[in-house]
């Protein structure tokens, strides 16, 4: 049985800045009852992250002056690796998560959080935090935290700025943002704070550089990979398509001629170009760029045709080969899982889109991180209510389609080989042999039989209590194909030595 992959579980970590004068005061101040001024940040991978007048600030869990959460939220678990994550959250902090980007009420800890949510696990934190009441702003409460607009929302005593070269936000000896909210709120009501909330601080440690944390965990995370690069059989991949990845960008462009495409749709387009003929890195593409594929692969609408959709699949094909972190961009699509779900309609689509579809998922074997995102087991909702799956079932459907469909074989065999080459459990490795016993026994080419042959024997291998009997129950038998090579002989030969331990 394969190991389930490796999760690390996020958590929400959320504070009330108010230190509950919000909710005892807000009827007071507000006419309505507000349960809480919210700060959020995520915990993963043993760090708190949050975003501030500072820009992107991170920390040992707990460790602002905030001190404990009022409430930790279990979001669920990830597969994005530490070093994917550390590389996203750079990355935001360079774009859309600046400093001088901060605003109080619309781009905040907050939206920070809820955007980190989505990358990791596919969800959103509470409606409850992100619909915080507009009418806030129009009260006297929502003039005293517009003074704080362009300040750090927490004192980070030991947090350390994900960019080392921004400037870094408050530290332990300032008072922090929250306990001047609460004297204002105080003052509003005509209070005053007592002398047993007035606040103490403490000169806190700096953390470590960040430099030094993202060097460590990158030599980590390198060192994992060629262990895994060591023992893993090569893929096989596709890289000649008939058309250099130019030509498929202006066939791309030609396809989509009579579609009106807005002006962020223009743009991802653009951007599709740069970051597959240039140095750029998939930091060029913009969120908008998976509503734009999605539109090409799901709408359905007119003008977009087979063509569109089979050129826009062979560039991403392309990219999955020559890019490096193309896994940024499948992470982006987590929470609406546009590839997953057009693949999932695989025995629906053309010849010529299947055919584009098994490729682009067996090219994404190329690398360790957008494998490991085919085989991802945790379940999403379908449409049409047909029930949840998940990535890894998708791959199956579309390999087993691949496999003994007519026209792409080729590619069919390739996945196969490259899917079952990797740790699946015994009920895919038991669907995988039967699909494997019935395209053996239509005899294709050389090169083919001997790739049905070799993940014959791997399923044989990862669910020894099943396969085996199915192939002596089923067949054909692997004698029948003794002969075809010197190779295929040997493969069949470890196959007999599995089968005669089956009584």
């Amino acid at each position: 049985m394969a190991d389930i992959e490796a999760t690390t579980i996020v958590s929400l970590y959320v504070y009330d800045l108010s230190r509950g004068m919000a909710r005892n005061m807000s009827m007071l101040l507000l006419g309505e009852q507000i349960d809480g001024i919210w700060h959020t940040s995520i915990v993963v991978f043993g760090r708190e992250y949050f975003y501030g007048a500072g820009g992107i600030l991170q920390c040992p869990p707990s460790g602002t002056r905030l001190g404990q959460p009022n409430q930790i939220v279990n979001l669920g678990t990830t597969q994005v690796t530490r070093s994917i994550f550390l590389q996203h959250i750079v990355d935001l902090g360079t774009s859309t998560y600046k400093g001088n980007q901060y605003d109080i009420f619309t781009h905040n800890c907050n939206t920070f959080s809820n955007d980190l949510a989505n990358f990791l696990c596919g969800t959103s934190i509470p409606d409850s935090i992100l619909n915080l009441p507009r009418t806030v702003l129009n009260t006297p409460l929502g003039q005293i935290l517009q003074q704080f607009a362009q300040a750090p929302l927490v004192g980070a005593g030991i947090a350390d700025n994900i960019l080392p070269n921004l400037p870094r936000g408050r530290g332990g000896q300032d008072l922090g943002l929250e306990i001047d909210i609460r004297e204002r709120i105080l003052a509003a009501g005509g209070l005053s704070m007592s002398d047993d909330d007035s606040p103490t601080s403490s000169p806190a440690p700096v953390g470590r550089p960040k430099r030094d944390i993202l060097a460590e965990v990158e030599e980590e995370e390198r060192r994992e990979r060629e262990e895994k690069l060591k023992n893993r059989e090569p893929p096989i991949v596709f890289r000649d398509f008939g058309n250099s990845v130019e030509e498929l960008l202006d066939e791309l462009e030609k396809s989509l001629a009579n579609v009106e495409l807005n002006d962020d749709e223009m743009r991802c387009m653009h951007e599709l170009r740069e970051y597959a003929l240039g140095s750029e890195g998939s930091w060029v593409l913009s969120d908008e760029f998976l509503n734009l594929i999605g539109r090409i692969l799901l709408s359905g609408e007119p003008g977009i045709g087979d063509d569109s959709r089979v050129n826009c699949l062979k560039v991403l094909a392309w990219l999955a080969v020559t890019k490096d972190d193309v896994i940024l961009v499948l992470h982006q699509d987590r929470r609406d899982h546009v590839l997953m779900r057009y693949a999932s309609h695989v025995d629906q689509l053309s010849p010529s889109c299947q055919e584009a579809v098994a490729l682009l998922i067996c090219n994404l074997f190329e690398n360790l991180s957008t494998s490991e995102w085919l085989l991802y087991i945790s379940e999403w909702e379908s449409e049409n209510n047909r029930g949840p799956t998940s990535n890894i079932r998708v791959t199956t459907k579309v390999g087993v389609h691949a496999l003994l469909s007519k026209e792409f074989k080729d590619i069919g065999s390739a996945l196969v080989y490259n899917f079952v080459m990797k740790e699946v459990f015994d009920d895919v490795a038991v669907e995988m042999s039967l699909a494997l016993l019935q395209f053996l026994s239509e005899r294709p080419p050389e090169p083919l039989i001997w790739r049905g042959l070799k993940c014959l024997l791997r399923c044989c291998q990862l669910a020894r209590a099943e396969v085996p009997s199915l192939v002596k129950m089923v067949g054909p038998p692997p004698n029948d194909l003794k002969g075809t090579s010197a190779k295929c002989d040997e493969v069949i030969d470890a196959i007999n030595v599995i089968l005669s331990t089956i009584h």
